[in-house]
């Protein structure tokens, strides 16, 4: 019986496998597109913007905004190089060659968020300070630790993971969302490392986070963002009147004396 249910399995992570390569060569052939556009987009907005950003001094938020995206499609690229160079290198690794590929996955997010932290605090003023100091930093123990996030704006989640690998010396075993495969070279590293993608096909999200956290070790973080998006009024109201239509009363009322979270 163990070997019809392999031979069965076979076809299912075929048709994975070419579903998957698929996304990411659709998903490649977009970013390659996006770049000529993006700088296009940039020269014009330096042209538009010059007269009266060099005038009035203003702070030139279009070319900013539209130079950071540029670079980020740009370190997106550049992950999609290293993380094949890095494929190919690992390749006569026989068995340990998964453990290895994960620990070069780690160390490549971690460059490529660092680069994207660096840019934005040159052309945002990004300031991020973690306190009190990471575990990793302050040479506590390297015990497993759950991380439980509530987001905070655009680029949130990058900001947390490049503070999980770098400063913490974390290996981060992240629950994402699965619109988040959509950026290439996050969707080839996040392949190679353990992680969750939700919502989990075939199986429920406890089962599938449950799963992830089983395989925690010294060293490793689970990282969860309970509410699944940052917190507006609006949102908070859905997501009570959502807990009433399903007849969970006591947990409608229970949400509704939290007013600031989800």
């Amino acid at each position: 019986m163990t070997g019809a249910g392999v031979r069965r399995g076979h076809p299912a992570r075929a048709a994975r496998a070419v579903l998957t390569g698929l996304r990411r060569t659709a998903a490649t052939a977009l970013l390659l597109a996006l770049v000529p556009v993006t700088a296009a987009l940039l020269i014009a907005a330096g042209v538009l913007c010059a007269p009266v950003s060099l005038a009035t001094r203003g702070p030139w938020r279009p070319v900013r905004m539209l130079g950071f995206v540029l670079l980020y499609l740009m370190v997106d690229l550049a992950g999609l190089v290293a993380a094949a160079f890095l494929w190919a290198r690992r390749l006569p690794d026989g068995r340990d060659r998964a453990r290895r590929r994960a620990e070069d996955a780690f160390a490549l997010l971690e460059r490529l968020l660092r680069s994207l932290r660096r840019a934005g605090e040159r052309i945002f003023r990004l300031r991020v300070t973690v306190t009190p100091p990471p575990p990793g930093a302050s040479g506590g123990a390297a015990a497993p630790v759950l991380v439980f996030v509530r987001h905070a704006g655009v680029g949130d989640s990058f900001l947390l993971l490049q503070v999980l690998l770098g400063p913490a010396g974390l290996r981060p075993h992240t629950v994402l969302k699965r619109t988040l495969r959509a950026d290439p070279a996050l969707d080839v590293l996040v392949g190679r490392v353990p992680h969750c993608f939700l919502p989990a096909f075939g199986r429920r999200a406890e089962d599938a986070i449950g799963e992830l956290a089983a395989g925690l070790g010294p060293g490793d973080a689970l990282v969860i963002f309970p509410e699944g998006g940052n917190f507006t009024p609006r949102r908070r109201l859905r997501a009570i009147a959502s807990l009433r239509r399903r007849g969970l009363r006591r947990r409608a009322a229970r949400a509704e004396r939290m007013r600031h979270v989800l």
